[in-house]
């Protein structure tokens, strides 16, 4: 693939690959694909809000920043960018294959792959300028540079960035909850209308993990009949947010549980895999869900043969308390261990029920063996 690129000749007139230039948009595009296609060990970068969705959207540059993790190469990827709300759904893809941090006030893309290649975007690109072939404006957009000791200097800067930009779970939590109403937090909810608002916006705050518990199987078609939780999860899980999910059948009906499960199909099948059902007899009959173990819904359920909302909920309470976090964290993970084992047992019980349908009786096989003498006679 050919550049125009303009090359700098040292003072002795030999070929100095050191720095280079390029005016075009798509060819610099390219090449920065190129380089970080290339990356065998670390990948570092600074850039704009505006380069989040060039990430995302672009399936060179993404599906090659997912393959770093997916298939271990053992690649020490890290982004500094400036997360918006904007930005929020963007930001929470990418940070599933790379670390991401967030900074303010950034502008342009720098880039540093392997400590051995500089490239920078000099200025901000647009969604627009990203579909353009070419760029009738002869403005300089990306550089190129191996010196070794310029190198160092932007690895030295890098890294004092690092240490004072926010991680981005944090950042991403911070813009999500300024949409709560902070008068809810750590009081009991008893307004119908605003619990059912609460539970679809804390699941769409979800940045790495959602957790969610249902006592009754009732719980969980009354849940999903008022909030179409299974659409709410799949799309959580669209966003590569991490969802378990724990229904407690106290009976040993298992078609209850089937009726679930060809309902989340119908959705997601991927949603299906973190569905986990125990028969384990528990003292609360209060459902609850928890996002990335910093906020907590518990919904206290009055009456469990109701199916309709206002009838079988009592209140809510919506809580960012450590404390209660945690012990509801601790009893989740104890079930999710139980109910991984109770999954486990049923496996079982179903290969031997298939080894013992047929009925295998023993036989006896009896065969004449004749050895034929072999010697010279």
């Amino acid at each position: 693939m050919n550049y125009n690129y303009i090359v700098l000749e040292s003072f002795d007139n030999q070929f100095s690959p050191d720095l280079r230039y390029e005016y075009n948009d798509r060819k610099a595009l390219n090449q920065m694909y190129e380089i970080i296609l290339g990356t065998t060990k670390t990948l570092e970068s600074i850039f704009d809000h505006n380069w989040i969705h060039i990430l995302v959207e672009n399936s060179h540059f993404f599906n090659t920043l997912a393959d770093f993790k997916i298939k271990q190469k053992g690649i020490s990827v890290r982004f500094i960018t400036t997360i918006t709300s904007e930005n929020i759904s963007d930001c929470t893809k990418l940070m599933k294959f790379v670390e991401l941090r967030h900074i303010d006030a950034i502008i342009g893309y720098l880039g540093l792959s392997d400590r051995k290649q500089f490239f920078n975007y000099i200025r901000p690109i647009s969604r627009k300028e990203n579909n353009e072939e070419n760029n009738s404006n002869l403005q300089l957009n990306f550089i190129h540079i191996t010196n070794e000791d310029f190198i160092q200097m932007q690895y030295f800067f890098f890294e004092k960035l690092w240490e004072l930009s926010i991680p981005a779970n944090e950042r991403i939590a911070e813009i999500k909850r300024i949409t709560f109403d902070n008068s809810l937090l750590n009081t009991n909810i008893r307004d119908l209308h605003t619990i059912e608002e609460v539970i679809s916006k804390v699941i769409q705050s979800a940045v790495k993990e959602i957790l969610l518990f249902f006592p009754t199987i009732n719980s969980f078609w009354l849940i999903e009949k008022n909030n179409g939780i299974i659409e709410l999860l799949a799309e959580s899980i669209n966003r590569y947010i991490k969802v378990k999910i724990i229904i407690h059948n106290d009976s040993e009906d298992s078609s209850a549980n089937k009726q679930i499960d060809q309902k989340i199909k119908e959705v997601n099948k991927v949603l299906g895999t973190y569905v986990n059902y125990t028969t384990k007899k528990i003292d609360t009959k209060n459902m609850f869900l928890i996002v990335d173990q910093a906020i907590s819904l518990s919904i206290s359920i009055k009456d469990h043969n109701k199916n309709i909302f206002k009838d079988a909920i009592e209140m809510a309470y919506f809580s960012n308390n450590d404390l209660n976090i945690s012990t509801l964290l601790a009893f989740f993970d104890s079930l999710w261990i139980i109910s991984e084992i109770d999954k486990q047992n049923i496996i079982k019980q179903t290969y031997f029920k298939i080894f013992k349908e047929p009925q295998l009786r023993d036989e006896y096989y009896r065969r004449k063996w004749l050895f034929e003498n072999t010697k010279n006679k």
